[in-house]
């Protein structure tokens, strides 16, 4: 309690209970170690050889080029390797600390655009383009471990291709000039052709979510496969009659009923959470001006993950989320930020030729380069 009194005056302390005021304790506590572990490392296994320990020594510190101490090392006392504090975690190779992290996250769940990013975080927009994505890679593996199980809905989204911040264009390096040519808007196709992507979206009534796009225009029954292992055996699932869910349902034994229209709803069979969290990814997606489709299933991770965390405020959820990700490791290097893309067929060939807006804009400010459009 005497914590807890500390923050209280004296006439705040005569209108309180002394339940109350434990009540506050607590609470006051549990934040301040939630704080803690956002933004520590507890290492219980060595990274380099895996043995079990509690306690590591320190061994030093990194170094910049100009000798200065960056990052505290430990050492393990089993195979006698160092390891940076922060082995394997976002700020891993990176020269920005949780602060500036924190910001990331809190932007990238909030929805703002690139731009607004690096200048609250004083960083070139290239760096929080990379740090955003290393972000969303980190989230991906929770989104593809989820498993649903009990009562759950499923559906398909569909958006446009999209190939936002790429242009088409032709690199001249002899005379230094980029030639940049003006394309037609490309004619919307009706009906579910393979110029939109497919979304499948599962939810687990008062529960999780699973959002995944594997293929290009109407799904096969093969595309519905992959959902399998996200559904547990025996889960009654809602469709809207979708035929190539059936082989999937008949794989995982699961019982269904197939709504095909909303006037068959009532207050049990119903596709509404999942209708629900369709107006959101619309949402979102229109907050972020658009998703490159190459990067759609990062930011699928990204929407699950918003789903898990609605109603939960932004700083929040950002340390939530920072706590999360310190119990576990993902090695990801820059040069592994476009892999593990969505690379289906249809989606990349029309990629071809495509440069980045940036890289232009480098090649113009930077090496002098003159753009042309054509």
């Amino acid at each position: 309690m005497e914590n807890t009194l500390n923050y209280l005056n004296e006439e705040t302390k005569k209108q309180l209970f002394d339940y109350q005021v434990n009540s506050l304790n607590r609470t006051i506590t549990d934040y301040i170690r939630q704080n803690r572990e956002a933004a520590d490392v507890v290492w219980r296994i060595c990274p380099k050889c895996g043995t079990a320990s509690n306690e590591f020594a320190k061994g030093g510190y990194t170094q910049d080029k100009y000798g200065n101490r960056k990052k505290p090392m430990l050492k393990c006392k089993a195979c006698n390797h160092r390891f940076v504090s922060d082995h394997g975690q976002l700020t891993w190779y990176s020269h920005s600390d949780n602060s500036v992290w924190e910001k990331v996250i809190e932007d990238t769940i909030e929805g703002k655009s690139l731009e607004s990013t690096a200048a609250d975080i004083d960083r070139h927009l290239v760096t929080a383009f990379r740090m955003r994505h290393k972000f969303l890679a980190s989230i991906e593996p929770e989104n593809e471990s989820a498993v649903l199980s009990d009562v759950a809905e499923t559906d398909e989204k569909y958006i446009h291709e999209s190939h936002k911040g790429l242009v088409k264009a032709e690199i001249d390096d002899d005379c230094k000039t980029v030639i940049i040519y003006s394309l037609p808007r490309k004619e919307v196709k009706p009906g579910l052709g393979d110029d939109k992507a497919c979304i499948f979206t599962t939810v687990q009534r008062q529960g999780r979510s699973h959002i995944h796009t594997d293929n290009m225009g109407k799904p096969s029954s093969a595309d519905a496969m992959s959902l399998g292992k996200h559904i547990k055996t025996g889960t009654f699932i809602f469709t809207d009659g979708c035929t190539a869910y059936d082989e999937m349902l008949k794989s995982r034994k699961c019982p269904s009923a197939a709504l095909k229209s909303s006037a068959s709803y009532d207050s049990l069979n119903h596709l509404n959470n999942v209708n629900s969290l369709h107006a959101k990814i619309d949402e979102w997606i229109r907050r972020y001006r658009n998703v490159n489709t190459i990067y759609i299933n990062r930011y699928n991770a990204l929407f699950s993950l918003r789903h898990k965390l609605a109603g939960m405020d932004i700083r929040e959820a950002a340390a939530d989320i920072l706590r999360w990700l310190r119990s576990r490791i993902v090695y990801r290097y820059q040069r592994q930020q476009m892999e593990d893309i969505f690379d289906d067929p249809a989606a990349m060939k029309y990629r071809e030729g495509m440069i980045g807006i940036v890289y232009i804009n480098r090649l113009k400010s930077k090496f002098g380069y003159t753009v042309t459009t054509k």
